[in-house]
Parts: C-alpha cells; structure tokens; sequence
C-alpha cells in the first residue's frame, strides 16, 4: 500500500478502495514508510568513540599501512584517503611516502645485529626474472638477507655474504641446495 502511495501511479482514493482502507489510513503508511527510509540513511547520533588528529603523520603512516598490510594498490591508496578521510594525495606522493619509508627500513635493517643467528638457510627467489639472493635465520625464520641481484653467480653470493659477515653474521650450519653460486667449485 505504502509503495503504491509513493509510486503515485494511482491516487490515494484509488488506493484506499483497493485496499479497502480509508485514505487517512493510506496517508499514515505512506508516511510511516517514507519516514523509514530516512531513518535507514540517516546518520545516527551515536557518540564519538574517539578523536583522532589526520595529521601529516597520520597520512604517512597510512599509507604505509595500506601498501603493506592490506597490500593496497597506489590508486587503491589514493581512493581510500579520498573515500574515507576526504582527503586527495597524488600517485607521485604516494609514491614518494612508500619510497622514504623503505630508506627508514633499509637503514634499521642495516643495524640489525646477525651474531646470534647459529643456523641458516640459503637461496634464490625470482621476480620478474630477475633473481632475489636470500638468507634466513631457521629458527627465528628472520630475513637476513633479500637482496636484488643482476646475477646469481658465485661472486655475487661473495659480496652479499661478505656483507652479512660485517653485521656479526657467523652461522654454524647454513642449508643451501645445489645451485652453481653458493657452491664454487674450483
């Protein structure tokens, strides 16, 4: 009843006879399901659960956030900040805030002490064929080493593990399949 009312694809009395009703009665649903759906849209009342400040700050860090947690697309980025905060950031910022923050990360990770590593596990990863040389401690199952390489030679794995020696790195047993690189035969 209330639908057809709104439709107006007939008049009220036409309605209120079909549903042998009065037209008051009529009215009344029409008003009362108009005034649902404004209900269902609106926004409630509800107190605030807490304040937060978008600062600069905030913005950095969530996009960081949405990159590596949730593994967020740059314009999936850009269209959350838009959606949700109101707030326009350009594909080079975003670009630009992903690429301080992983100088931040590599210099931490530079300062990582690899001393108590006693057992690790050696190998080659591929990205766009491309290889990636790694080391991990097995215990911990911490990333000593993920380095980009042009090549997965032996002397390539020298300089990497030379490297990682500098940082304290002295494994007790190291797990490495048979690939050419980590095992130079003279």
């Amino acid at each position: 009843m209330a639908m057809q009312a709104i439709g107006k694809r007939q008049t009220i009395a036409e309605i209120s006879r079909h549903f042998y009703c009065s037209r008051t009665t009529v009215h009344e649903q029409k008003r009362r399901a108009l005034q649902a759906a404004a209900d269902a849209f609106e926004e409630g009342d509800e107190h605030a659960l807490f304040t937060l400040a978008v600062t600069r700050s905030f913005i950095q860090k969530t996009v960081a956030a949405l990159f590596l947690i949730c593994r967020s697309s740059y314009r999936g980025i850009m269209d959350f900040l838009e959606s949700v905060l109101g707030y326009s950031l350009a594909l080079g910022s975003v670009f630009n805030i992903l690429d301080a923050a992983a100088d931040k990360a590599t210099a931490i990770n530079d300062d990582y002490d690899l001393s108590p590593i006693r057992s690790s596990a050696a190998d080659e990863l591929f990205h766009w064929n491309r290889p990636l040389l790694t080391t991990v401690d097995i215990e911990s199952r911490f990333c000593a080493l993920l380095a980009k390489s042009e090549d997965r030679d032996h002397e390539s794995w020298a300089i990497h593990l030379l490297y990682l020696q500098d940082r304290g790195y002295a494994p007790d047993a190291c797990v490495a399949d048979g690939a050419k690189g980590l095992r130079q035969r003279t």
